[in-house]
């Protein structure tokens, strides 16, 4: 693949993601069992997969029944924040290594918060301080509800745009260095090996010493049903779009959504090597404390990496 290229599939994934942002953001409410085993590698304890589901589950009808919910803003977009009392109910559930009592989280690609809201009930001791990043304005805007121990300051930032212009790493870093960094459901967007060994280093510059630093990445190429999917979708995009298709490497798909005309977002598929050779080129400035599948039915669609910054 070509520089060219990727910057139109850069391009296609931001038309995506402003155009259904509702939609998409509808979508997306469970809790992934792979965020709780990487707060446990961490050592910062959580329920397990069914306690935390429940939590974040009643965390949203929360928000929509308390006559004593609280309103924050988060740039532009409203926040709707769970009231005390639904505080006290969760507060049983989990507790916080008594060593941490202050998080400060960078979650690039937030989409509409839910890792926010699921950190949070998960630590309800912890206070926690979240600079949060996304290209597109529009899925925090459709948010879930947030606890009161989790104040975001959201940035509209195209973290590709800023890596080819070789200022991620700044815009990365405009506050504290974070002790967690995150960025899930976002490597698959990210076209070329080059740009993501950069952006995985940036994220790395942006986490304090001996902080951490949590990826996913998908592999839905290993199910044989999202296989011949992706394989039909990406066949009809390519043809749509007028693409080259001989400058798509193997991983490389455009899938589609919900059968809307035209709705096609890039996303690639990870092998096992393709993430060795990522590990490989960080490896002087992190280490790997933990690598394993998780999420999906299968339970195995994607793999993660929890890196500590050396």
């Amino acid at each position: 693949m070509n520089t060219e290229l990727a910057e139109k599939l850069c391009d296609l994934n931001n038309r995506f993601y402003r155009t259904w942002a509702s939609s998409f953001s509808g979508t997306r409410h469970n809790v992934w069992p792979g965020w709780q085993r990487c707060l446990e590698e961490i050592k910062l304890s959580a329920p397990n997969h069914e306690q935390a589901q429940t939590i974040f589950n009643a965390g949203t009808n929360a928000s929509n029944t308390s006559q004593t919910t609280h309103t924050a803003s988060i740039g532009s977009a409203p926040q709707r924040i769970a009231s005390k009392e639904y505080e006290g109910r969760i507060a049983s559930a989990s507790a916080i290594d008594e060593r941490s009592k202050e998080l400060r989280l960078l979650d690039v690609a937030c989409g509409n918060l839910r890792y926010e809201a699921f950190l949070a009930r998960s630590l309800p001791a912890c206070t926690i301080t979240v600079q949060a990043i996304d290209a597109c304005a529009e899925l925090p805007s459709n948010s879930v509800t947030l606890p009161l121990n989790t104040t975001v300051n959201f940035e509209r930032c195209d973290v590709i745009k800023e890596l080819i212009a070789g200022n991620l790493s700044s815009a990365l870093c405009a506050g504290e260095q974070a002790d967690l960094a995150v960025s899930f459901g976002f490597m698959h967007h990210i076209p070329l090996p080059s740009w993501r060994r950069a952006f995985i280093k940036a994220l790395i510059d942006a986490t304090a010493p001996e902080g951490y630093l949590c990826l996913s990445f998908w592999m839905f190429l290993s199910n044989e049903g999202l296989a011949l999917k992706a394989s039909e979708t990406t066949a009809k995009g390519i043809a749509e779009l007028r693409f080259d298709e001989h400058l798509f490497e193997k991983g490389d798909c455009l899938l589609g959504w919900k059968n809307e005309p035209g709705a096609y977002r890039y996303c690639h598929s990870f092998s096992e090597k393709e993430i060795d050779t990522l590990i490989a080129s960080v490896s002087e400035k992190a280490k790997v404390i933990a690598r394993f599948r998780s999420d999906g039915r299968s339970g195995d669609m994607n793999e993660y990496l929890v890196l500590q910054k050396i």
